[in-house]
């Protein structure tokens, strides 16, 4: 480019000095006329040719001449001591958007511009120096509102578009600005040559397992949209368009820049921002955390005024930094980690650092990818929490087992050592088995409730927690609810002169039908989501790796049978209850009225107790109650029983004694109200005038043993 202007200015030159000399002494032998035409006659011929070349060849030069004194880009210089040079100086007057870390960046100490743009500006500098080229940059700080820096070299000005005059739209050459490729934009300006590929992603602050505030954690923008969250976007951005084009619900928080839209998040104002991914991994934070989320892949460009004149020669420039791939060198500069080899850290990167668990960053420091792991080469290991059940617990629970096992066998065999004693023999002793047999069933959910796994493995035992449960349950209840229901009907009947048998059998019925209750419940539990072991992540690191975790065994509709099973639980002491009040007159000999009701009581408060803290509390209070529930009951049933046999004597009533007794206090009770067949009519009262009344005052104030 050079050598052809230096040509074009030696031809100028020397065809201005012929075409003037011919003026000015061809007149003396050619006519004027002959020397201005192109086809002379032979007598001026060769005066004519001769002119017209000369003519020709000088306006070729002041053509050029006027294209190169017409730019005022270009300036015509001579240099040396003697030894002229000629170069062309190109000013560049461009417009730079600062704080858009990597890319571009302002020191106010040295007043020079940094970054990714500027090293790709510069090396486009070197590139123009090679073919004879001087780029004089004209470098000024311009605002961050993308749209109104396109505004200043757009083609459209003095438009109700862009109101900006015409000179205000030649005030820059080129925008250093990292733009998005768009039809609009493309209409109004020129682009250069892609600098580097992104993409739109997400970003949002790091949510934690303690934090009060209990923000919503949205990992997408459908979802953000959908829960009514809130994005923050950039004023006049490209992104905030897209992001709003597809999102058309979306609530949005708008900001004046990249760092406002941050801080704005992190006051949780709103939940997610959206921006460059480039730039946002160059500011990645401890606090921060990239969902994962990108779409709307782009090239980043710099703006160029459609009517700059040099505007093709610098897109070669920029062709050639790709070819020659100083581009990848300033995205490894700016954008990409420089951290040691993998298994090293250190400034030097001559320390270990575990390549399983860590890795060093850009300071050299080995960064565990994971708080299970720590220690100065992340070598060191976090066991992870997984709150089992104790040993001591599980140790506990089988001690538990085994006291009320043993107090189970014990009674059993004293049951059969004295089961020819009256006492024994009026306190039914088939039905104090099926209470030693249902006692025994529900004891034995405390070895299946201690049954665990570490993982998420299986655990048989889990399905059958509600069946021991309540088997055990309504077996012991069942029996004891029938048990004084049969010999509350005995007397009644007996008190009304009324015969009546009831037979084994039929108290067996009453047994097995609430019974089978227990069993239809835990049937359908079983069947359609029965409970399994599954363990449940408390705490995670943000690469989702579980530092703490509780397994237990559960299933989705839990909570609907345990109420179901609770409420007629409930019920059945509930009525428990109600027949001990009833046959609270009724002669201890026949009837444990008054122990049974302690143990109905008891029960219900344990009962209710235990289902309250079931769903909130470990299992040491559950083997606990289970535990006490069933001693409980066999302390006070057979404990009264063995002190009736073998120390108590006050209380030796015949049958018959027994009902007249319990039809005159019946009679003298308080409330005066019949209860299940009314009052003593007149004939009994006859009858049990009789007996003295200092009999039945003995056997009103009679303190029965427990």
């Amino acid at each position: 480019m050079k050598n052809r202007c230096s040509s074009h200015r030696l031809k100028f030159r020397t065809t201005s000095v012929l075409f003037y000399y011919s003026i000015l002494t061809f007149p003396k032998y050619c006519s004027v006329r002959s020397m201005l035409s192109f086809y002379p006659r032979a007598t001026g011929q060769s005066c004519g040719i001769l002119s017209s070349l000369l003519f020709v060849l000088w306006l070729q030069s002041i053509s050029f001449l006027i294209v190169l004194t017409m730019n005022d880009n270009s300036v015509i210089l001579a240099t040396g001591d003697g030894n002229k040079t000629n170069t062309t100086i190109i000013t560049v007057r461009a417009g730079v958007m600062i704080n858009q870390l990597p890319f571009t960046d302002y020191n106010d100490m040295t007043s020079v511009y940094w970054g990714y743009h500027l090293d790709l500006l510069n090396y486009t500098v070197k590139l123009a120096e090679r073919e004879g080229y001087t780029l004089n940059l004209e470098l000024e700080t311009v605002s961050q509102n993308f749209n109104t820096n396109l505004d200043l070299i757009a083609n459209d000005c003095n438009t109700t578009a862009n109101p900006n005059l015409l000179e205000d739209c030649n005030k820059y050459d080129i925008i250093i600005g990292g733009y998005y490729f768009s039809e609009e934009r493309f209409g109004r300006i020129d682009f250069s040559p892609a600098i580097v590929a992104t993409s739109t992603t997400t970003i949002k602050v790091v949510t934690s397992n303690d934090d009060n505030q209990k923000a919503p954690d949205f990992a997408t923008l459908s979802e953000l949209e959908e829960g009514g969250g809130t994005v923050c976007l950039v004023i006049g951005a490209y992104l905030s368009e897209i992001v709003m084009e597809q999102f058309p619900k979306v609530n949005v928080n708008f900001c004046e820049d990249l760092f406002i839209c941050l801080k704005t998040m992190k006051d949780r104002d709103c939940d997610m921002f959206v921006w460059d991914e480039m730039e946002l991994r160059y500011h990645d934070r401890i606090d921060l955390v990239m969902p994962g989320e990108k779409f709307d892949t782009q090239f980043l460009y710099w703006p160029m005024n459609s009517r700059w004149t040099w505007k093709t020669v610098f897109k070669k420039w920029m062709y050639r930094s790709i070819i020659d791939t100083h581009l990848d060198h300033f995205h490894y500069k700016y954008l990409e980690e420089k951290i040691c080899p993998l298994g090293t850290s250190g400034k030097n990167c001559d320390q270990d650092c575990d390549p399983e668990h860590g890795r060093s960053d850009v300071n050299g420091d080995c960064q565990c990818h994971s708080l299970k792991w720590f220690g100065k080469n992340c070598s060191l290991e976090v066991k992870e929490e997984k709150n089992l059940i104790p040993k001591a617990l599980v140790v506990l629970g089988y001690i538990f087992f085994s006291i009320n096992l043993f107090a189970f066998i014990l009674c059993a065999v004293w049951l059969h050592w004295k089961r020819k004693s009256k006492q024994v023999k009026v306190s039914q002793p088939f039905f104090l088995y099926l209470v030693l047999l249902g006692c025994t069933i529900e004891t034995s959910t405390i070895v299946i409730m201690v049954q665990q796994d570490a993982g998420d493995g299986l655990v048989v035992a889990c399905p059958f927690i509600p069946w021991f449960f309540t088997i055990g349950f309504s077996v012991t209840f069942g029996t004891l609810f029938a048990k004084i229901l049969r010999v509350y009907r005995l007397f009644r009947n007996a008190a009304q002169m009324q015969r009546i048998k009831i037979t084994t059998t039929e108290t067996l019925v009453y047994i097995c039908g609430i019974t089978s209750v227990d069993i239809i419940i835990c049937l359908a539990w079983t069947l359609t989501n029965p409970m399994q072991w599954t363990r449940e992540v408390l705490t995670s690191d943000r690469y989702e790796i579980p530092l703490a975790s509780q397994g237990s065994c559960t299933s989705n509709h839990r909570a609907a049978f345990v109420i179901t099973i609770s409420c007629w639980h409930i019920f059945l002491l509930g009525t428990a209850m109600y027949l001990c009040f009833v046959s609270r007159h009724i002669s201890s000999r026949y009837t444990e009225a008054k122990p049974l009701a302690f143990v109905t009581i008891s029960q219900f408060l344990i009962y209710i107790i235990y289902v309250l803290v079931a769903f909130i509390v470990d299992h040491s209070v559950s083997i606990f109650m289970i535990w006490l529930n069933n001693f409980c009951v066999i302390l006070i049933i057979f404990g009264n029983l063995m002190y009736a046999v073998h120390w108590d004597k006050t209380d030796n009533l015949e049958i018959g004694s027994a009902v007249k007794s319990f039809c005159v206090l019946e009679k003298e009770s308080k409330n005066k109200r019949a209860t299940w067949g009314g009052t003593c009519n007149s004939k009994q009262e006859q009858e049990i005038g009789s007996l003295s009344l200092r009999t039945a005052q003995q056997t009103r104030r009679r303190s029965y043993p427990l």
